[in-house]
């Protein structure tokens, strides 16, 4: 890559499975003097997230797209992606084999496959130059580009018949009905045929699904995080809204859609929305329709809203609804386990993480989180007994390492702290805390330069600046000698 004198701007476009390669091809293009945008360094929190999407592609001069399995079935990505490839500043580069038939037609790409890391990068910075040269961009508006990303879509798809019944005759007046509901919001409704279409070739933002006879409607599924729903049979359930809804008529489906969409606009950091969508739909159930309307559920995503937005007495009281409402909702007590813990009271707290397990006891996050609060409290015998049970049901979970290594500390046991921290950051590259976690350990045992790769690896990952730690890494150089 040669180091040239005129400045871009440069969006890298990725799923979280390429951040690793974003973040290189990012410190490449750094230390040319060129401007980077990625999500985790520029993307404040809690911000728009449609509207720093937006800017971030109006301003590049280049966009480029990692391509892999994950970044085809995010709906962001493929919007970045078909948005870039209008106004002409798409660079695709090919990280891992993928279906890229169900993107814009390509004339050209950079393929990386079955390159390994430092031969990839190698081959990207020869190739990169020579394809910004042919790119011609084309003016792109604000307004253009956020109405493009803004933009819903909604499918009422694949309503099986029951016998007797005729789900088509439903289609059409429940697309009209929807469309009434979104009438002054940026969202496109369709329905089938059109919906088979769209579900094989682009992602929709909210998909439903279900049967339809004569006496009701099953919405057995709603997504709202722009997951593609491949075929009906091919069904993979994303943790995302799940309803065991009956509608009975089209005010129950205002309720179910007011959800997936106010689901959709949390995750696009648009809280006001978001809360009024679940309020709406709340308040639309009847007192004798609450159970069968899935309305525990309509509880429980706004509760996650409040606690998104540090509002736990609010949380703790829709998560009370939704337990009302559904005694066996085990996610309700330990979610309402974690707004007590946010409220420091954790007696209350370990009552409904012990409930929840009492309900569900084959989830180790339930543990992980009950073993927090007992190490906070000093019970630190319990605490590692119960993250020993989480790693015994989920080997995989990066956190109840964090946690058993973080009781080791509290208890003198540095080597097994070390070791468990070491596991989850192995588990989990990107965990920061974890990295946070074992520099604390490493600074306590004097081993300064293992502490300062840690907490520097906790800046990076964090974009931090945290003033009080930046002082610490300062002084960290100077013990090891590398200032």
């Amino acid at each position: 890559m040669e180091n040239t004198t005129e400045r871009k701007v440069y969006f890298i476009s990725h799923a979280p499975a390429q951040r690793a390669f974003a973040y290189a091809i990012a410190y490449i293009f750094r230390q040319r003097g060129q401007v980077v945008i990625l999500y985790e360094f520029n993307f404040p929190e809690d911000v728009d997230f449609v509207q720093e999407i937006s800017d971030a592609l109006v301003d590049a001069d280049v966009v480029i797209c990692l391509l892999s399995p994950e970044f085809i079935d995010s709906n962001w990505c493929v919007k970045e992606f078909t948005l870039a490839h209008k106004a002409h500043k798409l660079v695709p580069v090919y990280i891992e084999s993928c279906d890229i038939k169900r993107l814009p037609p390509l004339d050209a790409l950079i393929d990386l496959r079955a390159k390994g890391e430092k031969d990839a990068i190698a081959t990207f910075e020869q190739e990169i130059d020579a394809f910004v040269e042919k790119l011609p961009p084309l003016p792109l508006t604000y307004d253009e580009a956020f109405a493009f990303i803004e933009k819903c879509v909604i499918v009422l798809p694949l309503f099986a018949g029951g016998e007797g019944s005729r789900p088509e005759f439903w289609q059409i007046h429940a697309h009209q009905f929807t469309v009434n509901i979104f009438q002054d919001q940026n969202v496109e409704v369709i329905q089938v045929p059109e919906a088979i279409k769209v579900l094989k070739d682009l992602p929709a933002d909210i998909v439903l699904y279900g049967t339809h006879n004569d006496d009701y409607t099953e919405i057995g599924f709603v997504s709202s995080r722009g997951w593609n729903l491949k075929t009906y049979d091919d069904l993979k359930l994303p943790d995302d809204l799940k309803f065991e809804t009956r509608g009975e008529n089209f005010h129950d489906l205002s309720c179910v859609l007011k959800v997936a969409f106010g689901n959709l606009e949390q995750a696009r950091n648009r809280y006001e929305k978001a809360a009024t969508c679940f309020t709406e739909a709340i308040e639309g159930v009847a007192p004798e329709r609450a159970y069968n309307m899935g309305m525990q559920y309509m509880y429980e995503h706004r509760a996650q809203l409040h606690t998104s937005l540090k509002q736990y007495q609010e949380a703790i009281a829709d998560y009370t609804e939704a337990i009302q409402l559904d005694p066996q909702f085990a996610i309700a007590y330990n979610n309402r386990g974690v707004a007590y813990t946010d409220l420091r009271q954790p007696y209350n707290a370990i009552a409904d993480f012990t409930q929840g397990i009492k309900i569900n006891p084959r989830i180790a996050e339930f543990y992980c989180n009950r073993g927090a609060v007992y190490d906070s409290l000093g019970q630190s015998d319990q605490a590692i007994a119960d993250h020993n049970d989480a790693i015994r049901l989920n080997p995989m979970y990066a956190p109840a390492y964090h946690y058993r290594g973080g009781a080791y500390h509290n208890r003198g046991q540095y080597q097994e702290a070390i070791a468990d921290l070491t596991d989850a950051v192995r588990l989990d590259p990107q965990f920061a805390q974890a990295y946070h976690s074992r520099g604390s350990v490493y600074e306590f045992l004097k081993m300064w330069c293992e502490a300062l790769r840690d907490f520097q690896i906790y800046v990076d990952l964090k974009n931090s600046n945290d003033l009080n730690l930046q002082a610490k890494i300062t002084n960290l150089l100077e013990l090891c000698g590398t200032s």
